[in-house]
């Protein structure tokens, strides 16, 4: 039975959070992986309204999150087959929403720099134009978006274009952030931690005096290291092989430089460290 609604008062948002990624790109399960310490998705979470109910799309992988999801006030909905695209997230996550909802404010869990002033802006942006809005950086379509019940029909329940053709009122947000991309593997992470960091990403060392010619220098740097100890090399092209530094060794080496390491992401046991 539907809900009747009152236009005198405020519309009903959603906040929606997709977390259910296949991460074939990724190599493991990438929600799982740590941005500041804790799980990647987490920002997202923190991201969501104080009104309006909440929802998160998990997969078979994120669903141990359920407990971190209802920590933030999300109620979680399983996709069991994930690898039909975001799109298959999007409408599982839109079809469990109660009637009353007017609107969904969609959030990627794999987009850890969406600053809290682009939610706010599109929220502004829909209560002026009631129509769908989203957020773009430097013209570039990005998240977070959102869709009015009126949309969510035409949004394809397969594939990966979860919204994307449906015409959006563009809140540009390019001010406050590079960019929203989110990460499809590793490299994307910490690559987009450097970013995030003000830094240069330090990786594919030749050997240990390359990286204590860059600890010498006052510049801040974000340097890939590993877990375990000792000094390692892998191939990385028939001709040239990298030094991996593990953390131990990398805060050693900046601590005899008057500096301080700080790990701003992990996957696994690779991390992304800012030598400060």
């Amino acid at each position: 039975m539907s809900v009747l609604i009152d236009p005198t008062e405020p519309p009903v948002i959603a906040t929606l959070v997709l977390a259910a990624g296949g991460s074939a790109r990724f190599g493991s399960p990438k929600l799982l992986a740590e941005w500041h310490g804790r799980p990647l998705v987490e920002h997202a979470l923190e991201l969501a309204p104080a009104t309006g109910p909440r929802v998160a799309v998990a997969g078979a992988a994120t669903v141990r999150l359920r407990p971190l999801f209802a920590f933030h006030g999300f109620a979680t909905v399983v996709n069991r087959r994930p690898s039909r695209g975001l799109a298959s997230s999007l409408r599982t996550g839109l079809e469990t929403l109660p009637d009353a909802v007017e609107a969904a404010l969609v959030l990627l869990g794999d987009a850890p720099v969406v600053p809290e002033a682009a939610v706010e802006r599109v929220l502004e942006a829909f209560r002026r134009h009631n129509r769908p809005v989203a957020a773009f950086y430097d013209g570039e379509r990005g998240h977070p978006t959102i869709l009015p019940r009126a949309v969510w029909d035409a949004i394809p329940r397969t594939g990966d274009r979860a919204g994307s053709d449906v015409d959006a009122v563009p809140v540009e947000c390019g001010d406050l952030a590079e960019g929203a991309a989110d990460v499809d593997t590793p490299d994307d992470l910490f690559a987009l931690a450097a970013r995030a960091a003000g830094a240069p990403l330090v990786w594919r060392l030749r050997n240990l005096e390359s990286l204590e010619a860059r600890l010498a220098l006052p510049e801040r740097i974000v340097v890939r290291s590993i877990d375990g100890e000792g000094v390692r090399t892998r191939t990385v092209g028939e001709w040239q092989d990298e030094v991996l530094v593990d953390t131990l060794t990398l805060r050693d080496m900046a601590r005899a430089h008057g500096r301080a390491i700080e790990i701003i992401a992990r996957v696994g046991d690779e991390y992304a460290a800012l030598v400060g």
